[in-house]
């Protein structure tokens, strides 16, 4: 398998990432209304789970293995 492509990642800049928390945030607030507030803790700790970026660091949002590739333990690396 070496030099060859097994599949893919996607990943943001910490910078891209928190623009795109902001974005949700705001989203959320407009389609849950005051609602939002009820479910802020719950948002909050989510969004902590991942640990916080620094700056230059970058967040795996997907990872994906193509089906020839599956099953040897690549994504997991």
């Amino acid at each position: 398998m070496r030099g060859k492509i097994v599949g893919m990642l996607l990943s943001y800049s910490w910078r891209s990432k928190h623009k795109e928390e902001g974005k949700t945030g705001w989203l959320m607030l407009k389609v849950l209304g005051f609602d939002f507030l009820k479910r802020l803790p719950a948002f909050i700790s989510a969004r902590s789970g991942g640990g916080k970026l620094e700056e230059d660091d970058y967040y795996i949002s997907n990872v994906a293995v193509y089906p020839e590739f599956r099953g040897k333990k690549i994504g997991k690396a």
